[in-house]
């Protein structure tokens, strides 16, 4: 992370993003649905409510305003 410019480094994910990786799933897609087990699937979910936790708990807070 950096805060001057505001940039966040993310690791690369060789099957694109996570967006178009659960859009394939729910198509139907056999690879990515072996990719998103549910087990993963929760691992991500709990990963992205403790990264919210911890921007609501900042002083002052830090709102996320496009999580969907």
């Amino acid at each position: 992370m950096c805060l001057e410019p505001p940039l966040i480094v993310m690791q690369y994910y060789p099957h694109g993003s996570l967006f178009d990786l659960l859009a394939r799933a729910h198509r139907g897609s056999a690879k990515a649905a072996r990719e998103l087990s549910w087990g993963k699937r929760l691992d991500m979910l709990k990963d992205v409510a403790a990264g919210m936790q911890y921007l609501h708990s900042r002083k002052p807070p830090i709102i996320h305003g496009d999580l969907r």
